[in-house]
């Protein structure tokens, strides 16, 4: 099936979810999720689970994320495989912008993230995702304080991902952070004004 959902407005405080696709066996597909707003929620805006061919496209997300590196304006989880995200833009996360868990062949692609308390970009357990063309900075005090144990792009436990052109600028962390992440491909990166590291590879090989 075939499912639009443009031009909403979401404004919940306290609301655990702005938006979710979510479903046990992989049938939820062929979504577009186009031209929303997504303010003031406290984990994810939009929540993907086991979601496949959904495309999130020029979506604005405001204040999402009540701290602790547990949620994201944009949440993939348990296969959530074969979407695409891009072109959205999401500003003064509390937690992670996007955040993507044991899912693979997904496009992140041309998304812009300003000032995150937490990751830019989070993938934990995917593979053969495509990252490229993003715009992520990390200035805004939150539960980690832009440290520098954040990344504006971090790769835990995956394999066979695609980084290619991403602008990023941690300032007091880390532009791309691999680790135990093995076979990724990373090509014309710029991580610029990361007082940490511009990439820092951990337990990580053949990258």
């Amino acid at each position: 099936s075939y499912n639009y959902i443009t031009g909403n407005n979401f404004s919940a405080s306290g609301a655990d979810y702005a938006f979710s696709i979510e479903t046990s066996a992989g049938s939820s597909d062929k979504n577009y999720v186009v031209n929303n707003t997504f303010i003031s929620h406290d984990l994810n805006g939009i929540y993907l689970s086991s979601a496949t061919n959904t495309t999130i496209y020029n979506n604005t997300f405001d204040v999402i994320g009540a701290g602790g590196n547990t949620a994201g304006a944009i949440r993939l989880v348990t296969s959530s495989n074969e979407n695409n995200i891009s072109s959205n833009t999401i500003k003064d996360s509390n937690d992670v912008g996007i955040r993507m868990e044991s899912s693979a062949s997904n496009i992140i692609d041309s998304n812009t993230i300003l000032d995150s308390a937490s990751y830019g970009i989070y993938v934990d357990s995917a593979s053969g995702n495509n990252i490229t063309g993003n715009n992520i900075s990390c200035m805004k005090p939150g539960w980690w304080g832009c440290s520098p144990y954040i990344a504006g792009l971090y790769l835990i436990d995956s394999t066979g991902n695609f980084l290619s052109n991403n602008n990023l600028w941690a300032k007091s962390g880390i532009g791309i952070y691999l680790k135990s992440s093995d076979t990724n491909t990373m090509s014309g990166n710029n991580a610029s004004s990361n007082a940490e590291s511009g990439i820092k590879l951990e337990s990580s090989s053949y990258n």
